[in-house]
């Protein structure tokens, strides 16, 4: 019986039940976790948790109150309670680890408590109930048990000093400074900030990770200063990634805060998981400092239509207005270093070519997004028409680019490559059946390699799926060229940290014309 309930859940799970399937999985656990043999009903407990069948919550935690004298099965009934997170187990769960004594029930108990608390923290929950017993097992001689009651203690926010915590935090073992670091943070209790901090210089990496995820919820300058040092460092790249795009630096802060932005963003390269991130938050840091820098709104724009005549016409509309906020402080900010506010050696030029992207970023993915939307709705058509570019046109088309391809380009002192070859890798995307997620803009190099083939009409069988409106492939060529060229520019800049004066004057006129041109093709 217990080798059934094993096949099903292996069979089950890579797949969303059918609620018929459900309920019939559901009469055979119900039997299982009622059954006279106890490695079945423990069994039963682990596979009701796995397959996700919210209606044993129940069940299962009448299983670990009527297990007396089975803490193994008090170990798998929490277990699989854990993995449901149901609100209505919440105060059943508070009970049983009020009486709980055995050190893996206890631990089990508290990860099935916390992760309904975590899943509902809206749900009300009486946690005084066990203060006294979570004070004196933050005492115990077991590591089991301190991690156990350290994760309690940080769900029952005013119940539990954090002054009980935090020594636990300094020093010990791993697992019991992971879970009451991890109390810390969700308590976001300040008297724990020195002993986060110091945990962020730990042998482990893992302590580096929860105290950093600790330190997000406190905020604060110091904190943030060490979150900033986190995401550009050593640290594993995804766990970067994550604490740089949940690092939020306060407005007034800016000036504090924008070279220590840039020196993190100078220690990764441009393909680094937690760049972007970085880049967005210096991108806010410089629209909120440069809003109103170098004179009126009429001027700026009088200076920017001189370059982007297109652009009288597109202020006023209103799915721009968010855009043309960042395209004004951009123009403004480099009205600024132009007339030697910012200048001077050591100057950082980038800010306005970072908000200049920023605008070009928004603008090509909000008219271009619904056409790759269309396309991506029928993978079948897309996938085929990937094959035939990649096996038959792209030889012959690829000879085409070759005599209209400007490659390196240089803009003021900086040199870029944009390279051909790379120019097929979206193509490799589709053709490996990976979809562009659209719910937040693609690259503007990204979409200068696709509108390379999805929105020209060539002879070689490149088709204008895009619907662009030039007739034109010279001329959308050209247009998807400058897109990349100014994008390459600005990863340059970026990760640099400074551009040199005469790059940005380039910049600024390349960058108008590529708008302007661009707005000919929409």
């Amino acid at each position: 019986r217990g080798a059934l309930l094993w096949a099903l859940q292996l069979a089950a799970r890579p797949r969303k039940l059918e609620p018929e399937l459900a309920a019939r999985l559901r009469k055979q656990l119900e039997r299982g976790l009622a059954d006279d043999d106890a490695a079945v009903r423990r069994r039963a407990a682990y596979v009701a948790g796995n397959l996700r069948l919210p209606q044993l919550a129940a069940p299962l935690l009448e299983l670990a109150r009527r297990e007396d004298k089975a803490p193994d099965l008090r170990v798998a009934a929490c277990t699989g309670l854990a993995e449901l997170a149901e609100a209505g187990t919440l105060d059943g769960l508070v009970a049983l680890l009020k009486r709980e004594e055995d050190p893996e029930a206890l631990a089990a108990c508290s990860r099935a408590l916390a992760a309904g608390l975590l899943a509902h923290p809206e749900a009300r929950v009486d946690l005084s109930r066990v203060q006294a017993k979570v004070a004196l097992l933050l005492k115990s001689d077991s590591d089991l048990v301190r991690a156990a009651a350290a994760r309690v203690a940080g769900l029952a926010a005013g119940a539990i000093s954090p002054s009980l915590i935090t020594p636990l935090a300094g020093g010990g073992p791993p697992r019991v400074r992971e879970a009451a670091i991890g109390a810390l943070g969700r308590l976001r209790a300040a008297e724990g900030e020195a002993t986060l901090l110091g945990a962020m210089d730990d042998p482990d990496p893992a302590i580096h990770e929860r105290a950093a995820e600790a330190l997000l919820s406190l905020g604060g300058r110091r904190a943030t200063e060490r979150l900033l040092e986190y995401a550009s460092g050593d640290e594993a790249a995804a766990a970067r990634a994550r604490i740089a795009a949940r690092i939020e630096v306060p407005g007034v802060e800016g000036a504090h805060f924008l070279p220590l932005v840039n020196a993190a963003l100078g220690r990764l390269r441009p393909d680094d998981p937690a760049w972007e991130a970085l880049v967005a938050m210096k991108v806010r840091l410089l629209e909120e400092r440069g809003g109103g820098a170098g004179g009126g709104e009429a001027s700026i724009d009088a200076a920017i239509v001189a370059l982007f005549p297109t652009y009288a016409r597109l202020s006023k509309v209103r799915g721009f207005e968010a855009l043309n906020r960042s395209l004004r402080t951009a123009e403004g900010l480099y009205r600024g270093a132009a007339g030697g506010a910012l200048a001077g050696e050591g100057a950082d030029y980038s800010p306005p070519i970072m908000l200049w992207m920023k605008t070009l970023e928004g603008y090509v993915h909000a008219w271009l997004a619904p056409h790759l939307s269309t396309l991506q709705r029928q993978p079948h058509d897309l996938c085929v028409t990937v094959e035939h570019l990649l096996a038959d046109a792209w030889p012959s088309y690829q000879r085409f680019l070759g005599e209209r391809w400007l490659d390196p380009v240089e803009m003021g002192p900086a040199r870029v490559e944009v390279p051909l070859r790379a120019q097929s890798s979206p193509l490799r995307d589709f053709q490996e059946r990976r979809v562009k997620r659209l719910d937040s803009p693609l690259s503007v190099t990204e979409w200068g390699r696709m509108m390379i083939f999805f929105a020209v009409d060539h002879p070689s069988g490149v088709r204008n799926l895009f619907r662009v409106s030039s007739k034109s492939a010279d001329q959308v060529v050209r247009v998807a060229h400058r897109l990349q060229s100014l994008a390459a520019v600005r990863n340059l800049v970026t990760h640099r940290a400074t551009a040199a004066a005469d790059t940005l004057e380039a910049f600024r006129r390349a960058y108008y014309t590529a708008f302007e041109d661009l707005t000919r093709l929409a």
